[in-house]
């Protein structure tokens, strides 16, 4: 009897990632708003390397909180939707160039200032006590796999 090889077709999916959006009442400093998370919640979030998109003109500097929930054993980061830094790497050769010096990571959600995101698929993220004088409740927002920020945030995981 002959042996016959079956080669299983497995394709690894990437499976939406669900995200919560910070919305705050008003600007805030940074470190007020983190100041006033830590104090609410037992959890502390600290400061980590910052997410760095590198488009053809510019350079986008966005910060990264993290913080580790013991009890759950579950891993969140905050990053900002706007870029604290700008950094031009070439001078765009046209006036319009199709990139901007401002790139928010949701584009299409200017008015949100954070995205938080978890290390499991955990997306109740009512149970973070925040401040409701500095910030609305958190949206959650599902992410798809095709989208160029699911890619990095996946490189920065």
């Amino acid at each position: 009897m002959k042996t016959r090889k079956i080669l299983l077709d497995v394709e690894e999916e990437n499976e939406e990632l669900n995200l919560g959006l910070i919305r705050l009442v008003k600007a805030f400093p940074e470190h007020e708003l983190y100041f006033q998370l830590n104090a609410l919640n037992p959890f502390k979030f600290s400061r980590i390397s910052d997410v760095i998109f590198h488009g053809q003109y510019y350079d986008s500097h966005y910060s990264r909180f993290q913080t580790y929930l013991p009890d759950s054993k579950i891993c969140l980061q905050c990053i900002s939707n706007k870029p604290f830094q700008t950094l031009m790497q070439i001078t765009p050769p046209e006036l319009f160039s199709g990139e901007e010096e401002i790139k928010f990571l949701l584009d299409n959600f200017q008015d949100v200032d954070y995205l938080l995101k978890t290390s499991e698929p955990f997306d109740d993220f009512s149970l973070i006590l925040h401040p409701e004088n500095i910030m609305f409740p958190i949206q959650i927002f599902p992410l798809s796999p095709k989208e160029e920020l699911y890619q990095v945030i996946q490189y920065y995981d």
